[in-house]
């Protein structure tokens, strides 16, 4: 019975740790490399933006589906605001289908 409440206990502090934002862990990693690849990729008027996104959104779009595990579909959300600043003008196009993405199953999640 102790195990468990060892267990419960760090998952607390793994919570407690999302809430820091001083503390670095995986999630807030990945967004910010996301963030730096579509600013390198977005804010140069020299470089094809939409290549990145080509490469991004079919991924985003397959953990967008309905049924998937809320933490997938969270994480395809976080990649989306990520890389939303630098890659605004690729995404446009995209922008019906991804908010058709976003409302799908909302009233069973």
């Amino acid at each position: 019975v102790e195990e468990d409440s060892e267990e419960e206990e760090d998952d607390d502090d793994d919570a407690v740790g999302e809430l820091d934002p001083t503390t670095w862990n995986l999630r807030r990693s990945s967004a910010s490399t996301l963030d730096a690849l579509s600013l390198c990729f977005g804010m140069k008027e020299d470089v094809d933006n939409t290549k990145f996104i080509s490469l991004l959104l079919p991924e985003v779009f397959k953990m967008l589906q309905p049924g998937n595990d809320w933490r997938v579909r969270e994480a395809a959300i976080l990649a989306l605001g990520a890389v939303s600043q630098g890659c605004e003008e690729a995404m446009a196009p995209h922008l019906p289908q991804l908010i058709k993405g976003l409302t799908t199953d909302t009233q069973g999640s």
